[in-house]
């Protein structure tokens, strides 16, 4: 059942909840929400083990949004969904989400745990104008495809395929377009490299990689567990490019090990 919590702006924020046991938070990354990415993949497994909540970051499915945007909203809207979640969840962020639950972290937002997977803070380069001329001229799928071939890096011939074999998700990208700017707000915000909290506060960090994937993208995920205190870093076997949703939701389970 989705429900519509009140972040401070008055952005709306559409949650779900499944399953039993702790609570766990899953923040996607760019373009993904509820029906598209982590949420959607991940939450099945882990509701087994956790009471899963799943949310549409602003601007995406039936999220509102308020301009402008700022990252210190986003942790609002997060602690809009603690607010129906409960005291120190788990948190769990993947790609550019996990970015943002670092920044829930530095700003002390209350958690059990969280994990961290392959946070992409890469040198990208500057690409926000570019973003944002082809958003305003109305061009999203064009924007969609300038994300994923200048910043992520993937071929065109990989983007083919990908709207051939996915055809139901890549409407959901291009309506999600609008947001791309916001998740570059947090790799700039974060300066594109991996930095240590400076509050000094110390939570159960686990980080996530495969062992397959992009060397750039394991530089970065070896990086960010360097620099936070007590982190446990694990490399995913046979994993590359796409992380197969039970390895991830295994390797989360065993590390919060609920009960």
């Amino acid at each position: 059942m989705t429900r519509h919590v009140a972040s401070a702006d008055g952005t709306l924020i559409a949650v779900e909840r499944a399953g039993s046991g702790p609570a766990l938070i899953i923040v996607d990354g760019a373009g993904g929400s509820r029906l598209l990415g982590a949420s959607l993949e991940w939450a099945p497994l882990l509701s087994s083990q956790f009471t899963v909540y799943t949310y549409d970051r602003r601007g995406r499915g039936e999220s509102t949004d308020t301009a402008p945007y700022a990252v210190e909203r986003e942790l609002d809207d997060l602690r809009a969904v603690l607010s129906v979640a409960g005291d120190a969840p788990y948190l769990v962020g993947f790609s550019t989400g996990a970015v943002l639950t670092r920044f829930a972290v530095a700003a002390g937002i209350p958690t059990s745990g969280v994990a961290l997977v392959e946070p992409p803070l890469l040198a990208v380069g500057d690409h926000d104008d570019a973003l944002a001329a082809l958003i305003d001229a109305g061009e999203p799928s064009a924007a969609v495809f300038y994300w994923m071939t200048r910043v992520v890096g993937m071929s065109r011939t990989s983007i083919r395929l990908m709207r051939l074999l996915a055809r139901r998700s890549w409407p959901l990208l291009v309506a999600a377009a609008p947001t791309l700017r916001y998740d570059l707000a947090l790799l700039e915000r974060a300066g594109f490299a991996p930095h240590a909290d400076p509050t000094g506060r110390v939570v159960p960090t686990l980080v996530l990689g495969g062992e397959g994937s992009p060397p750039r993208l394991r530089e970065a995920t070896e990086q960010t567990a360097a620099v936070i205190p007590g982190s446990r870093l694990r490399w995913l076997p046979s994993q590359g490019a796409r992380l197969a949703p039970p390895v991830v939701a295994a390797a989360i389970t065993e590390f919060f090990a609920p009960g």
